[in-house]
């Protein structure tokens, strides 16, 4: 078991990679709930939306001809942003972009377009001029006739122009949360070494091998 990670799920939790001795017997673990546990928790989570974000915008920048694929990136690459600052249900931790030392004036801009494109077109449809369509009539005044009458239709999916910026924004972001990552670890670590060790198996669980599942 040591070479093949397998998971055991635990409601409410989720899917926990389960660790085994040198003998290969599985071993009982206890979920941390503590401040500190529940903090780096949802920092990780964060951590984790910033490295898809990121590939979705390498992708991006690489070039995507299908108008299907590349609004499909951009929407991914702008909700998932934007779900960072949002108060997510599940992790309970939102990041407040103020707290964030040094963001250049332009990448602040940028966040802000980034959130409004979320609330105002990704989710709802709304304002915000990113899906339009204006019906229009051509007029030649050189006759006093209609010349044509067309629709305009505008939506997400030339997000070129906002890469460079979206692109330092991100790593402000991911180096903001990287560092608290980094503060709050050696207090988890200490906080879990003082703890008893009967304090921790009163709340452990041990995995039935039957129940244990593997992921590609």
């Amino acid at each position: 078991m040591a070479n093949t990670p397998y998971y055991y799920y635990v409601a409410d939790e989720g899917y926990v990679r389960v660790m085994a001795d040198e003998r290969n017997r599985i071993l009982p673990f206890a979920v941390l709930k503590t401040n500190f546990a529940k903090r780096f928790s949802a920092l990780g989570l964060i951590k984790k939306d910033l490295d898809l974000v990121k590939q979705a915008l390498r992708e991006l920048q690489n070039g995507v001809d299908n108008k299907i694929v590349k609004q499909s990136l951009a929407f991914y690459a702008v909700v998932t942003y934007a779900k960072t600052f949002a108060q997510a249900e599940g992790r309970g931790l939102k990041i407040d972009v103020s707290a964030i030392k040094d963001i250049p004036e332009e990448a602040r801009e940028e966040h802000q377009r980034l959130i409004d494109q979320r609330n105002q077109y990704v989710a709802h449809g709304g304002e915000g001029g990113w899906e339009q369509n204006a019906v229009v009539a051509s007029l030649n005044i050189y006759n006093g006739e209609i010349d044509k009458i067309y629709p305009n239709i505008i939506f997400l999916k030339d997000i070129d122009s906002q890469l460079e910026n979206f692109w330092l924004l991100v790593a402000f972001v991911e180096d903001y949360v990287g560092n608290q990552l980094k503060a709050i670890w050696p207090k988890l670590r200490q906080e879990t070494l003082e703890t008893e060790f009967e304090n921790l198996m009163e709340q452990a669980i041990s995995p039935d091998p039957s129940d244990l599942q593997q992921f590609n």
